[in-house]
């Protein structure tokens, strides 16, 4: 985690404090209590806890200065007992939630129908997306768990962008990419799914019946999972060589 500026760039060089800067930068500038932000950061907080959160924020005004003199008077104090603290930011200046605003937007073209916009977008999305979520923050299970949700849809954009290079014809060019997201994430039916349809609009029957065995196999004896509907019907298709029905298979994700 770093704070850029004109070519300058600041790292963020304490837990701790990355820990804050990530919980009031997911909140899109709207206030957080100081009761809030400690259950963010510490799962079992010590008695010392709010004068630490105060000795952060100190530490992070600091750093934003360092950048800007401008930026630091952006994260600003709301008195009182409840009180907390709101960190205004535009979303354009903040990677990851950038990144949530293009692939979202690029979403919404795809369910439109269009492709080659949609794919546009996911990958300037993912061109910004400098994983993994939360690396070397101070974090609470809580805060932790917004890190996975993260990473979970950065995964749904690599198979939507994926997705679209299949129905645009590219389909031997995304198997290392697949090969690689099921190797790395194997609970993700919808990437074996991907890997499948690649494989078999490759001419590579033998591989999308393999990947089949091997996707249920990991489905079942390492997660306890059927395979849906939607992925019997894609097995099915494969099957009966429909091509047409493979080609246009649901994306699930």
């Amino acid at each position: 985690m770093a704070l850029s500026r004109g070519g300058r760039t600041t790292p963020v060089d304490s837990a701790m404090v990355r820990g804050l800067f990530a919980a009031l930068l997911l909140e899109r500038g709207q206030y957080v209590t100081k009761q809030r932000l400690v259950e963010s950061l510490w799962d079992d907080p010590p008695r010392s806890a709010l004068d630490n959160l105060r000795g952060c924020v100190w530490r992070l005004r600091r750093m934003l200065a360092s950048v800007d003199p401008a930026a630091a008077r952006k994260l600003t104090t709301i008195a009182g007992t409840r009180g907390g603290y709101a960190l205004a930011v535009c979303p354009g200046q903040v990677d990851v939630l950038r990144f949530t605003e293009l692939a979202e937007e690029a979403s919404v073209r795809l369910r439109a129908g269009d492709v080659a916009e949609a794919g546009a977008g996911f990958a300037r999305a993912l061109e910004l997306w400098r994983g993994p979520a939360g690396q070397g923050c101070a974090a609470s299970r809580v805060l932790q768990a917004r890190f996975r949700a993260l990473e979970q849809f950065q995964l749904t954009v690599r198979e939507r962008l994926v997705h679209v290079k299949l129905l645009q014809g590219a389909s031997a060019e995304v198997i290392p990419e697949l090969r690689s997201l099921v190797g790395t994430v194997p609970n993700r039916e919808t990437s074996w799914a991907l890997l499948m349809r690649a494989c078999y609009l490759a001419g590579d029957l033998a591989g999308a019946l393999t990947t089949w065995r091997h996707a249920t196999e990991a489905l079942a004896e390492e997660f306890g999972l059927d395979p849906s509907d939607s992925f019997r019907e894609l097995h099915a298709s494969i099957l009966n060589r429909d091509e047409a029905g493979v080609r246009n298979s649901v994306l699930q994700a």
